[in-house]
Protein backbone atom coordinates (compact mmCIF):
# COMPACT_ATOMS: atom_id res chain seq x y z
CA UNK A 1 0.00 0.00 0.00
CA UNK A 2 0.64 3.34 -0.75
CA UNK A 3 1.72 6.29 1.39
CA UNK A 4 -1.36 8.23 2.62
CA UNK A 5 -0.74 12.16 2.76
CA UNK A 6 -2.57 14.41 5.18
CA UNK A 7 -5.42 14.69 2.61
CA UNK A 8 -6.40 11.14 2.66
CA UNK A 9 -4.97 10.90 -0.75
CA UNK A 10 -2.31 8.41 -1.69
CA UNK A 11 0.86 10.31 -2.48
CA UNK A 12 1.50 13.00 -5.08
CA UNK A 13 -0.30 10.65 -7.90
CA UNK A 14 -3.41 9.87 -6.20
CA UNK A 15 -4.16 13.78 -5.53
CA UNK A 16 -3.93 14.35 -8.91
CA UNK A 17 -6.42 11.26 -10.22
CA UNK A 18 -8.74 12.41 -7.13
CA UNK A 19 -8.49 16.07 -9.12
CA UNK A 20 -9.18 14.54 -12.30
CA UNK A 21 -12.16 12.62 -11.31
CA UNK A 22 -13.68 16.04 -9.81
CA UNK A 23 -16.59 17.59 -11.55
CA UNK A 24 -15.36 20.98 -12.86
CA UNK A 25 -16.10 24.06 -11.25
CA UNK A 26 -16.48 25.44 -14.81
CA UNK A 27 -20.27 25.83 -16.29
CA UNK A 28 -21.36 25.74 -12.33
CA UNK A 29 -21.62 28.85 -10.47
CA UNK A 30 -21.91 29.99 -7.10
CA UNK A 31 -25.84 31.59 -5.08
CA UNK A 32 -24.00 34.93 -5.09
CA UNK A 33 -22.63 34.78 -8.93
CA UNK A 34 -26.43 34.36 -9.52
CA UNK A 35 -28.23 36.52 -7.35
CA UNK A 36 -25.40 39.25 -9.27
CA UNK A 37 -26.25 38.56 -12.40
CA UNK A 38 -29.82 38.04 -12.08
CA UNK A 39 -29.45 41.78 -10.06
CA UNK A 40 -27.49 43.42 -12.86
CA UNK A 41 -29.61 41.80 -15.69
CA UNK A 42 -32.52 43.49 -14.07
CA UNK A 43 -30.64 46.86 -13.59
CA UNK A 44 -29.44 47.16 -17.31
CA UNK A 45 -33.77 46.28 -18.41
CA UNK A 46 -34.50 49.13 -16.42
CA UNK A 47 -32.59 51.32 -17.53
CA UNK A 48 -32.94 50.65 -20.96
CA UNK A 49 -36.66 50.72 -20.42
CA UNK A 50 -36.34 54.42 -18.91
CA UNK A 51 -34.43 55.87 -21.89
CA UNK A 52 -37.46 56.38 -24.27
CA UNK A 53 -39.23 57.72 -21.03
CA UNK A 54 -36.14 60.31 -20.14
CA UNK A 55 -36.38 61.16 -24.01
CA UNK A 56 -39.95 62.11 -23.82
CA UNK A 57 -38.72 64.41 -20.47
CA UNK A 58 -36.54 66.28 -23.24
CA UNK A 59 -39.68 67.45 -25.08
CA UNK A 60 -42.23 70.18 -24.87
CA UNK A 61 -45.36 69.23 -26.37
CA UNK A 62 -48.48 71.01 -26.83
CA UNK A 63 -52.01 70.50 -28.53
CA UNK A 64 -52.82 72.44 -31.06
CA UNK A 65 -56.78 73.53 -32.04
CA UNK A 66 -55.81 73.25 -35.67
CA UNK A 67 -55.29 70.48 -38.53
CA UNK A 68 -51.34 69.44 -38.89
CA UNK A 69 -51.77 72.05 -42.23
CA UNK A 70 -52.88 74.31 -40.74
CA UNK A 71 -50.51 74.29 -37.71
CA UNK A 72 -47.56 74.56 -39.65
CA UNK A 73 -48.72 77.17 -41.68
CA UNK A 74 -49.34 79.35 -38.56
CA UNK A 75 -45.72 78.45 -37.35
CA UNK A 76 -43.96 79.40 -40.20
CA UNK A 77 -45.81 83.01 -40.09
CA UNK A 78 -44.80 82.74 -36.79
CA UNK A 79 -41.17 82.56 -37.69
CA UNK A 80 -40.91 84.82 -40.29
CA UNK A 81 -42.83 87.43 -38.27
CA UNK A 82 -40.29 86.84 -35.36
CA UNK A 83 -37.41 87.83 -38.18
CA UNK A 84 -36.23 83.98 -37.86
CA UNK A 85 -35.60 82.25 -41.50
CA UNK A 86 -37.69 78.87 -42.01
CA UNK A 87 -34.96 76.43 -43.41
CA UNK A 88 -36.73 73.82 -44.14
CA UNK A 89 -40.36 71.75 -44.20
CA UNK A 90 -40.35 67.71 -44.43
CA UNK A 91 -43.40 66.66 -44.82
CA UNK A 92 -43.37 62.80 -43.69
CA UNK A 93 -46.28 61.80 -44.79
CA UNK A 94 -46.06 62.93 -48.72
CA UNK A 95 -42.85 61.30 -48.22
CA UNK A 96 -44.26 58.04 -47.14
CA UNK A 97 -46.63 58.09 -49.53
CA UNK A 98 -43.82 57.60 -52.35
CA UNK A 99 -43.02 54.61 -51.08
CA UNK A 100 -46.62 53.21 -51.11
CA UNK A 101 -46.91 53.33 -47.16
CA UNK A 102 -49.57 56.01 -45.22
CA UNK A 103 -48.63 57.51 -41.58
CA UNK A 104 -50.90 59.87 -40.13
CA UNK A 105 -50.05 63.49 -41.03
CA UNK A 106 -46.16 64.39 -39.66
CA UNK A 107 -44.54 67.35 -40.91
CA UNK A 108 -41.01 68.71 -39.47
CA UNK A 109 -40.29 72.57 -39.27
CA UNK A 110 -36.71 73.48 -39.30
CA UNK A 111 -35.75 77.40 -38.76
CA UNK A 112 -33.02 79.69 -36.73
CA UNK A 113 -32.02 82.85 -36.23
CA UNK A 114 -28.26 83.28 -36.48
CA UNK A 115 -28.06 85.88 -33.48
CA UNK A 116 -29.36 82.69 -31.40
CA UNK A 117 -27.38 80.35 -33.00
CA UNK A 118 -24.24 81.39 -33.61
CA UNK A 119 -23.27 81.94 -30.25
CA UNK A 120 -23.21 78.84 -29.18
CA UNK A 121 -21.96 76.83 -32.16
CA UNK A 122 -18.86 79.22 -31.64
CA UNK A 123 -18.19 77.49 -28.23
CA UNK A 124 -19.39 74.26 -28.92
CA UNK A 125 -19.71 72.97 -32.47
CA UNK A 126 -21.02 69.77 -32.00
CA UNK A 127 -23.99 71.58 -31.06
CA UNK A 128 -24.34 72.32 -35.12
CA UNK A 129 -26.02 68.82 -35.51
CA UNK A 130 -29.08 69.54 -33.78
CA UNK A 131 -29.53 73.34 -35.35
CA UNK A 132 -31.28 75.17 -36.26
CA UNK A 133 -34.27 74.52 -34.09
CA UNK A 134 -36.78 72.19 -35.06
CA UNK A 135 -40.87 71.57 -34.37
CA UNK A 136 -42.47 68.61 -35.25
CA UNK A 137 -46.13 68.67 -35.11
CA UNK A 138 -48.21 65.54 -35.96
CA UNK A 139 -51.39 64.45 -35.80
CA UNK A 140 -52.33 61.48 -32.76
CA UNK A 141 -55.73 59.93 -32.47
CA UNK A 142 -56.86 62.96 -34.11
CA UNK A 143 -55.46 65.67 -32.43
CA UNK A 144 -52.80 67.52 -33.39
CA UNK A 145 -49.98 67.89 -31.40
CA UNK A 146 -46.40 70.01 -31.85
CA UNK A 147 -43.15 68.84 -29.84
CA UNK A 148 -39.98 70.49 -29.97
CA UNK A 149 -36.40 69.35 -27.81
CA UNK A 150 -36.28 71.61 -25.30
CA UNK A 151 -33.53 73.66 -25.48
CA UNK A 152 -32.17 73.26 -21.57
CA UNK A 153 -31.35 69.47 -23.18
CA UNK A 154 -29.17 70.94 -25.57
CA UNK A 155 -27.13 72.60 -22.43
CA UNK A 156 -26.84 70.05 -20.78
CA UNK A 157 -25.76 67.90 -23.98
CA UNK A 158 -22.83 70.18 -25.06
CA UNK A 159 -22.04 71.35 -21.68
CA UNK A 160 -23.73 74.54 -21.76
CA UNK A 161 -25.32 76.26 -18.41
CA UNK A 162 -28.85 76.42 -18.27
CA UNK A 163 -28.64 79.67 -17.96
CA UNK A 164 -26.63 80.37 -20.95
CA UNK A 165 -28.39 84.02 -23.04
CA UNK A 166 -29.00 81.90 -26.21
CA UNK A 167 -30.39 78.82 -24.25
CA UNK A 168 -32.69 80.89 -22.71
CA UNK A 169 -33.59 83.37 -25.80
CA UNK A 170 -34.38 79.89 -27.46
CA UNK A 171 -37.25 78.30 -24.83
CA UNK A 172 -38.88 81.74 -24.82
CA UNK A 173 -38.78 81.53 -28.69
CA UNK A 174 -40.00 78.05 -29.37
CA UNK A 175 -42.97 78.84 -25.88
CA UNK A 176 -43.91 81.91 -28.07
CA UNK A 177 -44.15 80.68 -31.91
CA UNK A 178 -45.59 77.30 -30.46
CA UNK A 179 -48.06 79.17 -28.75
CA UNK A 180 -48.64 80.91 -31.64
CA UNK A 181 -48.94 78.02 -33.90
CA UNK A 182 -51.45 76.34 -31.88
CA UNK A 183 -53.76 79.44 -30.54
CA UNK A 184 -57.14 79.04 -31.98
CA UNK A 185 -57.48 82.33 -34.69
Amino acid sequence: MGRQGLSGHQGRHGLIAHLRRAPSPIGRTSPMRSHIGAIATVTAALIIMSLPARAADDWVTKQSAKSVADTVSALTAAVDKAGAKVMATVDHQANAATIDTGIPATTLVIFGNPKLGTPLIAENRHVAIDLPQKVLVWEEDGVTMLGYVDPAELAERYGFATDHPSIKAMQGALGKLTDAASADQ
